[in-house]
C-alpha cells in the first residue's frame, strides 16, 4: 500500500536510503570537490546535461542532494535548492527575477539584509521597490506596476510578528501572472507550507529552525516547479556560487529530526511567556500573534492547527 508519509517520518527517512550507501544510518558526508567519470564519454554526457550524475559539488553533492529533497517534500514542493546562507537564497531568487528597470513588490516588513539587498539593486541596477502592507488586495493591486517581476513575502515578519493572508496575496498574483516568493523562516515547514498556498518559492534562512543547533549557517530555496529551479540551479545559484558545504547539509539533516519537537516547544514556550507578561502593568505591549486581541490571530489560529493535521494526514 502506498501510504502518504507523516511529516515527522519524512523529517528522518525522505530522501535517504540506506542500502544505497552500506546500511549507514545516516547520510556519509561527502567531502569532495569533484567526482569520476568511467569514461570520457560519461563525463562529456553529464556536462552536457544529458545523463544524471554528479560532476563537481558546485552543481551538486550527494550530501546536500538528500537535504535537498527532504526539504522539497517538506514544503510540498517539486525541487530545492541549498545555500551556504539564507541571504544567498534570497539573492538567487530575486536575480534569477530581477532585470534593469524592473520592480519587486514587497511586504512592507522583511529580514534586515534582505531589505539591504533590495537597496542595493535599486542603487546598482535601478531595480524599483515599494513595500506595502498587503492586508487588501486593492492595496496589493494598487501597487503592481507592468514592470512587477515578483511579490515578495514575510510572514511572520521579523521582528514585527505582522501576518499576511498568503493566499491573498496569491490571488492577486496569479491574475497579472506574477510569481510570489515568501520567507517562511519564522513558521518552518512545520507549521505553514506557503506553496500550498499559491506562492511559487519558499525561502528559508536554515541557520534558524531548519538547524535548530545555532552551529551552521545556511539557507534553503523550494519551488513548485522543476524545470523553474533547475534554472536556478544552472544560472545564479552556480554563477554566483552561493553553494553549501557537504558538512553543513549534513548537520542540517541532523537538525530537522528534532524539527516537531522543537517547534511545539516554541509554540507552548511563548504562549506561556506571554501570558506572563500580561500581569505586569508597565509592560505597555506585547507582540504576540497569538493574542485574542492581536489584529492577526485568526491567521495566527490556523497556522497553529497544522500540526494537527500532520498527526492524520
Amino acid at each position: 500500500m502506498n501510504k502518504k508519509k507523516r511529516f515527522e517520518t519524512m523529517l528522518i527517512h525522505k530522501g535517504y536510503s540506506s542500502q544505497d550507501f552500506h546500511d549507514s544510518l545516516n547520510p556519509p558526508i561527502f567531502h569532495s570537490s569533484t567526482f569520476t567519470f568511467s569514461t570520457a564519454e560519461q563525463g562529456e554526457k553529464r556536462f552536457a546535461g544529458e545523463e544524471e550524475g554528479f560532476i563537481y559539488s558546485r552543481l551538486g553533492n550527494p550530501t546536500v542532494r538528500v537535504l535537498e529533497e527532504r526539504m522539497a517534500a517538506l514544503e510540498k514542493g517539486e525541487a530545492a535548492l541549498a545555500f551556504g546562507s539564507g541571504m544567498a537564497a534570497v539573492s538567487a531568487v530575486l536575480f534569477h527575477f530581477v532585470y534593469s528597470g524592473s520592480h519587486i513588490l514587497c511586504s512592507r516588513g522583511v529580514y534586515g539584509c534582505t531589505f539591504g539587498l533590495i537597496g542595493l539593486l535599486h542603487k546598482k541596477f535601478g531595480v524599483i521597490h515599494t513595500f506595502n502592507p498587503m492586508q487588501t488586495a486593492e492595496e496589493i493591486e494598487a501597487a503592481i506596476h507592468d514592470q512587477t517581476c515578483c511579490i515578495y513575502v514575510e510572514t511572520p515578519i521579523n521582528p514585527t510578528m505582522e501576518l499576511i493572508d498568503i493566499r491573498l496575496v496569491t490571488d492577486v498574483a496569479k491574475k497579472y501572472g506574477i510569481p510570489v516568493v515568501v520567507d517562511n523562516t519564522f513558521c518552518s515547514p512545520y507549521l505553514q507550507n506557503p506553496l500550498e498556498l499559491g506562492a511559487d518559492y519558499v525561502i528559508h534562512s536554515a541557520t534558524k529552525y531548519i538547524s535548530g543547533h545555532g552551529d551552521v549557517i545556511a539557507g534553503i530555496v523550494v519551488g513548485k516547479n522543476k524545470e523553474d529551479m533547475q534554472k536556478i540551479r544552472m544560472t545564479t545559484q552556480k554563477d554566483i556560487g552561493g553553494i553549501i558545504a557537504p558538512f553543513d547539509a549534513w548537520l542540517l539533516l541532523r537538525g530537522l529530526k528534532t524539527l516537531h519537537v522543537r517547534m511545539d516547544r516554541h509554540v507552548e514556550n511563548t504562549r506561556e511567556l506571554a501570558n506572563y507578561l500580561k500581569s505586569y502593568p508597565f509592560i505597555e505591549d506585547i507582540i504576540y500573534p497569538g493574542n485574542p486581541n492581536s489584529p492577526y490571530y485568526f491567521f495566527w489560529t490556523i497556522i497553529h492547527l497544522k500540526p494537527l493535521s500532520n498527526l492524520f494526514g
